[in-house]
């Protein structure tokens, strides 16, 4: 129901390290946070924005859509959230010192 949506999550203990060689690991929130849901949406937040910024462009550098979730699911979340923090963010492997310019297509 809209309750078990609401409150969807999954705690997950983060293993310490980092990713190997060239692998790049987009997550939805920082270790102390919750992924929250976007209602109007009927969406994970994230997903949400994850699928609006690859339905607006034919190529995305991994950089630009880094910001771009940052930004929009920062955003998003304080004002669906009464303030509530969601931060995305990115973890690199030790082979992926240029992921930024790296593209999506």
């Amino acid at each position: 129901g809209n309750i078990a949506l609401a409150a969807k999550g999954v705690a997950i203990k983060v293993r310490p390290g980092t990713p190997k060689g060239r692998t790049v690991v987009f997550s939805a929130a920082t270790g102390d946070e919750t992924a929250g849901f976007y209602r109007r949406q009927q969406h994970g937040m994230f997903t949400y924005w994850l699928l609006k910024a690859m339905q607006n462009n034919e190529t995305l550098s991994y950089g630009s859509l880094a910001d771009y979730l940052n930004r929009e699911v920062r955003r998003c979340s304080f004002d669906e959230n009464n303030g509530k923090t969601q931060t995305p963010m990115v973890m690199t492997g030790t082979d992926a010192t240029d992921w930024r310019t790296w593209v999506l297509k």
